[in-house]
């Protein structure tokens, strides 16, 4: 097996699904693969918060006691649907036009999280970093393409993952809630419409003058303010980036 298909493996930092267990009479046969998976369709169906032991035994037929074969806690649990859904994580493809580039690849990861929603949570609500063969891959071409642009590694690394939190943001606080309201204001927008409504011209001038966005427009402006500081950032002088020609030049 591939280190991509292998679930039963070890991932990076990972608390691991256990190796197979030898089969008992009489007992159901379970796989790796269907723990995982059960696992995820209740992450991205029903909410992180359904992802228990004795739930994803309800929905398999199975004991608890036979979950406990695969995973040794409800963490191992999350990681391992975060794991499978990783297996198809977008990974940054390199054309030469960088801009247009981070572009293409931050509207294929809000397509990816809204088909796996709750991924997100497992992270930021329960604290678990789940990073298998298929993150560090991702990462690895997404540091290849900030190098492509001139950055050193370091600068390279710090730009790539300020990109990566700006996605991530985007999508959990502003998009992921619009999905929720089917299409209606999050509470963020709402609280800045109500904000805008409530200004007078006389009290509150430039409140008033700035008006209401819509999403679309608020994650396209940012996006490009983002882009242009990432571009802005190549003028600044980068010691790192003298430590690499100095390397780079020795025999």
């Amino acid at each position: 097996m591939t280190p991509d298909t292998d679930r039963t493996a070890r991932p990076v930092g990972g608390r691991g699904l256990r190796k197979r267990p030898r089969q008992r009479a009489g007992r159901p046969v379970l796989d790796p693969d269907v723990v995982a998976e059960q696992a995820l369709a209740l992450l991205t169906g029903s909410g992180i918060e359904t992802v228990t032991m004795a739930r994803v035994a309800r929905e398999l037929g199975v004991t608890v006691r036979a979950i406990y074969h695969w995973v040794p806690s409800r963490a191992a649990l999350l990681e391992a649907a975060t794991l499978r859904a990783q297996e198809s994580l977008p990974v940054p493809a390199r054309t030469g036009d960088w801009r247009a580039d981070l572009r293409r690849y931050r509207d294929a990861m809000f397509e990816w999280l809204d088909t796996h929603p709750g991924v997100l949570d497992v992270q930021l609500v329960e604290g678990i970093a789940a990073v298998g063969p298929r993150v560090l891959t991702a990462h690895e071409e997404g540091l290849a393409l900030f190098a492509d642009i001139g950055f050193a590694p370091r600068r390279a690394r710090l730009l790539y993952a300020e990109y990566a939190n700006w996605v991530a943001a985007t999508y959990h606080f502003h998009i992921r809630p619009h999905r929720r309201t089917a299409g209606g204001p999050d509470v963020f927008e709402q609280v800045v419409t109500d904000t805008h409504a409530a200004a007078r011209p006389d009290a509150q001038p430039l409140t008033a003058a700035a008006g209401v966005m819509t999403l679309d427009d608020r994650v396209e402006s940012g996006f490009e303010w983002l882009l242009d500081s990432i571009e802005a950032t190549l003028s600044r002088p980068d010691p790192d980036a003298a430590d690499v020609r100095a390397h780079d030049a020795r025999p």
